[in-house]
């Protein structure tokens, strides 16, 4: 996914601790710790940051859909689940910001409520788009002043350093008018979360994951774009060719019920247009995790013309708010679906 990967990305990994309720622990949720490790990027690599684990009597983790600027829908959703701040997790699964109408204060919004995340595509978009306008020197000095810059980025549109950089797009406003606080939250937010019990491995991303490879081993352009496996077993950003890649994911299955660690195989299910030797599973798969008795749940988003896909070991969580549909959040381990109405703000892409 050549078209992909020439997107390096500016990541730091991030650190935090899952919260301490004083409330009774949930039903079929027994495990008391559970291991938490998130993946910086570095160019368009990926590696694994220290993992942090605490013991807890958990409250839910709640893993929110792309909410790409829609303040009011997101904060009607915590009200409608009831969000408890230090007691529920909150997990936003990218594009907090691009198309809608409050990218700022769904930024100021994410933080108060103490939120972690995965970033998104068009978070990664406007993160490069601030670098590059706060190190070079003739945007640097007019950023207070839209008219002027626009001058300017009209004048060097053939330099910039992105051919994803459009000076049209809204990116580049968000970018300008973005606080310092702002930026170091969004550019802080790692690739992919991993959340690991004994038997509860659930792992947080934006767009999908290579299911060729080891979580460690993916790229990051990758895990925040693809939507679809190629023949080849390529990932892809399209979803002209090739299959859905949960379809793919989906259709993994352990060799063996009561162990991760050996070889896995395809089931018969596998789309007929993939070829299974691209992609069959080694022993490197990400599902092969430390002796787990189940494959991981990966919760995304990205795909809004999919729209809501709940599948055994897969879930699809933007269901196009910013295009008049729905805000959706996964409450785990209830297994609840909650949405909240979006008027929409952006022509459907």
């Amino acid at each position: 996914m050549s078209d992909l990967s020439d997107k390096p990305s500016l990541m730091k990994s991030v650190h935090f601790n899952l919260p301490i309720s004083s409330a009774t622990d949930i039903k079929g949720n027994s495990e008391n710790e559970l291991e938490v490790e998130s993946f910086e990027i570095s160019g368009s690599n990926i590696r694994a940051s220290n993992s942090s684990s605490t013991k807890y009597k958990k409250g839910r983790i709640l893993f929110v859909g792309d909410i790409h600027g829609c303040l009011d829908e997101f904060l009607d959703l915590m009200k409608k689940v009831g969000y408890r701040k230090g007691q529920d997790t909150l997990v936003l699964l990218g594009d907090l910001v691009g198309k809608g109408p409050s990218p700022h204060g769904v930024i100021r919004a994410a933080k108060d409520l103490g939120a972690v995340g995965v970033r998104g595509n068009h978070d990664d978009l406007v993160i490069r788009w601030y670098v590059f306008l706060h190190l070079n020197e003739r945007t640097r000095v007019c950023l207070d002043d839209q008219d002027k810059l626009g001058e300017v980025l009209r004048d060097i549109k053939h330099s910039l350093p992105y051919h994803d950089f459009k000076i049209k797009k809204e990116h580049v406003q968000i970018a300008r008018k973005m606080t310092k606080e702002e930026f170091d939250y969004l550019s802080n937010l790692p690739a992919m979360i991993h959340f690991k019990g004994n038997n509860t491995s659930l792992i947080a991303v934006h767009a999908g994951l290579d299911p060729r490879k080891k979580l460690s081993d993916q790229d990051s352009a990758v895990v925040m774009r693809m939507r679809n496996i190629l023949e080849n077993g390529e990932p892809d950003e399209k979803r002209k060719s090739g299959s859905a890649w949960f379809e793919i994911y989906n259709s993994i299955s352990p060799y063996s019920s009561s162990s991760l660690s050996s070889d896995t195989r395809l089931n018969s299910d596998i789309p007929k247009n993939v070829d299974e030797n691209k992609i069959r599973a080694s022993s490197n798969l990400i599902m092969n995790s430390d002796g787990l008795e189940s494959q991981p749940i990966v919760f995304y988003g990205h795909d809004a013309k999919r729209g809501l896909q709940i599948h055994e070991n897969t879930v699809g969580l933007d269901s196009g708010c910013v295009y008049g549909r729905k805000l959706s959040v996964y409450i785990y381990p209830q297994n609840e679906v909650v949405q909240a109405d979006c008027p929409g703000y952006a022509p459907v892409e």
